[in-house]
């Protein structure tokens, strides 16, 4: 495609960490996901700000689709194996 999608969190607007995030768009449909792999959550906890942008290849012009506050809880479930 002529689009390129991508985004990220960082704690505050003004903070140099910048998380990245993987964004796709699920196909057949209209629906953009953004996921964090369990091995970058595991130490995030608290609000962090979010946006997800589009980059059009041809025109090198880029647009923000969505932004937000998204908190991240510590982890509940704890993957165990099954008892012998």
């Amino acid at each position: 495609s002529n689009y390129n999608m991508f985004g990220g969190l960082r704690k505050y607007f003004t903070s140099t960490n910048f998380i990245p995030a993987i964004v796709d768009k699920i196909a057949n449909t209209s629906i953009i996901s953004m996921k964090l792999p369990t091995s970058t959550t595991t130490n995030l906890e608290g609000r962090y700000h979010y946006d997800i942008k589009i980059l059009n290849v041809e025109t090198d012009e880029v647009t923000r689709l969505v932004e937000g506050i998204v908190t991240i809880m510590p982890q509940v479930t704890i993957e165990t194996t099954e008892p012998e």
